[in-house]
């Protein structure tokens, strides 16, 4: 659903878009954390003029805590009169 999103509807303001999922959400053999990482297109935040949309939430489960992280990376319009 998000690369459909970022493909078709908004190719001209958003440069890119990053979830990451953290935590524990399924039993493992040893009992660490599972992380799973999706990017689409760039992501520009080490530039001061960049501007970054966030979101951090967290969900609890039978197996521990999950937290979910959205960046949204929008693309810099120089205006000029």
């Amino acid at each position: 659903m998000l690369s459909y999103y970022y493909n078709n509807r908004s190719k001209n303001f958003v440069s890119g878009i990053k979830v990451v999922c953290k935590g524990k959400w399924a039993k493992t053999g040893t009992g660490r954390t599972q992380k799973i990482i999706l990017n689409l297109g760039r992501l520009n935040n080490q530039a001061f003029s960049s501007f970054i949309d966030s979101y951090i939430s967290t969900v609890v489960t039978k197996f521990g805590v999950c937290s979910i992280k959205v960046l949204i990376s929008y693309n810099k319009f120089e205006r000029r009169f």
